[in-house]
């Protein structure tokens, strides 16, 4: 619900969560939880322009995959942030698979390009083709 950084030596983030009256450090909920706020903050932070994230999935569950890719189409939609991100995870493409599937307002927003090792071209898919190669079992990471 709130979030304040405390001054001094020993600051740091808080927040205080709906319902309560304590702050709690952000740390202590987690690597997860401190990556999406610090991809939060990236995203407020290049407004109207471009973020590029290295390894996106990087501090994250497998099982919150789902969940990062539909705040990511939430924020970059209220933010107008155009991102490119890098994974090799493919828990991390099943999420924007399902996130795909279940949200058609994403359909067409979503690109993903495949590079070869030792290639100099790419090969690109649409959100539909992401969709349908996963449907088919094929891997596009």
């Amino acid at each position: 619900e709130r979030i304040a950084a405390a001054p001094g030596p020993r600051g740091g983030i808080f927040v205080r969560l709906r319902g309560t009256k304590e702050r709690v450090p952000l740390g202590s909920f987690g690597d997860g939880t401190t990556r999406l706020f610090s991809l939060a903050c990236n995203l407020i932070s290049v407004q109207g322009g471009l973020l590029l994230i290295d390894e996106i999935d990087t501090g994250l569950h497998v099982s919150t995959m789902l969940e990062m890719w539909a705040f990511l189409f939430h924020a970059v939609k209220e933010f107008d942030v155009q991102v490119f991100a890098t994974t090799h995870s493919d828990d991390c493409i099943r999420g924007l698979t399902e996130f795909l599937r279940c949200d058609e307002d994403a359909r067409g927003k979503a690109r993903l390009f495949r590079m070869e090792r030792g290639a100099s071209t790419m090969t690109s898919y649409d959100s539909e083709e992401i969709v349908s190669t996963s449907d088919a079992g094929i891997e596009v990471r």
